[in-house]
Order: C-alpha cells, then structure tokens, then sequence
C-alpha cells in the first residue's frame, strides 16, 4: 500500500460524492461507471477484496446493462478479469475477460486486445487448458 493509491480513493470517492449525491449506487453515466472501476481497482490494490468486488459488479451491470459504445470502457471487464485472476477464480475470470474481448470485437476495436488476450493466457495457463492458453497466446502476439 503505498500512500500514492491512498490518495487515490480519497480522489476517487470525493469524485463520486460530486456527481452521485455521496452515495455509489447504479451510474448514470460513463464517467461515473470509470470512477467505481476505478475504485473498484484501486481499493483491491489496497487490500479491500469486499469492497472492490461490490464495485466490479457494480461497474459490470452498469456496463451490461446500457448501450455504452466508448473505447475506454474496454477496460472495465479487464480489470476485474485482473481482479479475480489474483483471487485464483480462473474460470470466472476467463468468462469475465471472454466478454470483454467480445464486447471489443462487437465495438470494431482493438483497444486492449493484446491485454485481454494475455490475461486470459494467464488463466488457461492456471485451468492446464493448453488448446485455449496457445490460442490466446497467438492471439496476442498478433496485436502486441
């Protein structure tokens, strides 16, 4: 834990009191849905397993639940694919990251292509599913 990412919630969360009322509940918007990922992340980095889950899901209905069509929400189902990769839940990671190179493919992006596909070489690799892990990993020495 370094003070850096303690700052960080602090930032983060007086971002989300601006413009949710001081209560995280559904976003209403991209921003809003980025600011929970973000805490979401950062507060797994500082060791608040409980409460990043809480907001991976958040962040992750929020995302299912709209039409967002932004790049830069690639990043949500990747980092908590990271997430429950470091929580050795393989199979559900690989489900969350699968999704989130879909939702890339369906945006005819390649933002975070390269990343997803490692991630889930990390999870095949940790399940002993050699066919999907090689897949993934020509996958992403293609778009590296």
């Amino acid at each position: 834990m370094t003070g850096y990412e303690l700052l960080t919630r602090h930032y983060l969360k007086m971002a989300l009191a601006y413009t949710m009322a001081g209560q995280v509940k559904q976003p209403q918007n991209e921003i809003e849905l980025l600011l929970i990922n973000s805490l979401a992340f950062i507060s797994h980095r500082l060791g608040d397993d409980e409460q990043a889950s809480e907001l991976f899901k958040l962040a992750i209905t929020a995302l299912n639940s709209y039409d967002y069509q932004r790049e830069n929400l690639n990043v949500v189902n990747y980092q908590y694919g990271l997430f429950l990769i470091d929580q050795h839940r393989y199979e559900t990671a690989a489900q969350v990251l699968q999704a989130g190179i879909d939702r890339v493919h369906q945006l005819e992006s390649y933002f975070m292509l390269p990343e997803y596909a490692l991630a889930l070489v990390k999870c095949y690799d940790a399940l002993r599913d050699d066919e999907k892990r090689d897949k993934y990993q020509a996958y992403q020495l293609i778009f590296k």
